[in-house]
């Protein structure tokens, strides 16, 4: 109860580039004030982790006699740059299932994340795209970008993997692309808002007389 507050003045970030040490600065800071307090501290440090690009934080508060306030040091870890991914499943079934993707981020001026992955498969095919960029402001706002793709093929095939498509006797077609802003809500939850457009196509046959020759 007898230390002073806990007012912080300066911010020293180490582990980080100049670009990525500005915008970790910004997130527990604003430009028009001098200080900030721990609630501001808790709220900055919180968000960062949030994040997949940082994957360790560790403060460290000094005491600075002169004016009673604190500064700041932050020993940060990021993540590495391109993530690859890789699974799948393998059976006697139709479950057959590839799935692969990367991921590009990266820190500087704003927070940049870029997906892209996919899966293949007997019956399911999917390709999905996803851009996020994340803004440091008085109240941060991250918007994303996703298209994607996906057939489903409901007739089993010979082949293992395969998209049997000619003639179409049961498949269907997933088309859609969104764009996201979120932001914080209130101390412990997030607000999301979205605009998509999605396009659904069935293509199957009505009979169980086919003729293959038309």
């Amino acid at each position: 109860s007898e230390l002073p507050e806990l007012h912080f003045r300066n911010i020293f970030v180490e582990g980080v580039n100049e670009h990525q040490a500005n915008y970790i600065k910004n997130t527990f800071q604003e430009s028009d004030k001098d200080s900030f307090t721990f609630e501001d501290l808790k709220k900055g440090y919180f968000r960062l982790l949030s994040d997949n690009m940082i994957s360790e934080i560790i403060p460290h508060a000094v005491f600075n006699k002169d004016d009673n306030t604190y500064d700041l040091h932050l020993d940060v870890k990021m993540q590495d740059n391109v993530l690859v991914k890789v699974g799948g499943n393998v059976s006697s079934t139709t479950s057959n299932q590839i799935y692969f993707g990367v991921t590009y981020q990266n820190m500087a001026y704003q927070a940049k994340e870029i997906t892209f992955d996919g899966q293949l498969g007997k019956v399911y095919n999917n390709l999905q795209l996803m851009c996020k960029f994340e803004v440091p402001s008085t109240i941060p706002i991250s918007y994303r970008l996703i298209g994607s793709m996906s057939t489903f093929d409901y007739i089993k095939s010979e082949k293992i993997f395969s998209h049997n498509s000619d003639p179409a006797l049961n498949q269907k077609d997933e088309y859609f692309a969104k764009l996201l802003a979120t932001l914080p809500f209130m101390n412990n939850n997030r607000a999301e808002f979205g605009v998509g457009y999605g396009l659904l196509r069935d293509r199957y046959f009505q009979s169980n007389i086919i003729n293959f020759t038309n």
